[in-house]
């Protein structure tokens, strides 16, 4: 199984090969490395922990939900002003939300108007991230 999670805008990849009754299995060392294979579990978990919500928020969410719920997971913290960078275009920001680009500047550029973000390019201040997350709220 080959499990691909380079980039967190991106979809994961995933490989298997198929086995049939009497092949001869690799050894994959787990008997040998417990510690390893509890990391890969950890991990495999976690990514499916990320997925869950990712599929929750696109399913349930609002599209303002979504932004700002993205745009708070670039804060460091939620009690404090942070200045953001978008990891990637707005257009890749945007698909990896289920938006369209125009809807994106549209909430940007409201978001912008009440106050809450200053945006320079991909770079956004957000000032008072728990004010964001109220605005959010309420949409």
């Amino acid at each position: 199984i080959t499990l691909h999670l380079d980039n967190p805008l991106s979809a994961p990849t995933l490989h298997l090969t198929p086995f049939q009754r009497g092949d001869n299995y690799p050894d994959t060392g787990g008997e040998q490395r417990p510690q390893s294979m509890r990391q890969m579990l950890a991990r495999l978990s976690m990514r499916l922990h990320f997925l869950v919500k990712e599929l929750r928020q696109l399913s349930v969410e609002s599209a303002e939900q979504r932004l700002v719920s993205y745009l708070l997971d670039l804060c460091p913290a939620l009690d404090a002003a942070a200045v953001v960078e978008l990891p990637a275009k707005k257009s890749a920001v945007a698909a990896r939300l289920g938006l369209t680009p125009e809807t994106l500047s549209r909430l940007l550029s409201r978001m912008r108007k009440a106050g809450l973000i200053t945006v320079n390019r991909r770079v956004l201040d957000i000032p008072d991230p728990r004010a964001l997350q109220c605005w959010a709220a309420g949409h």
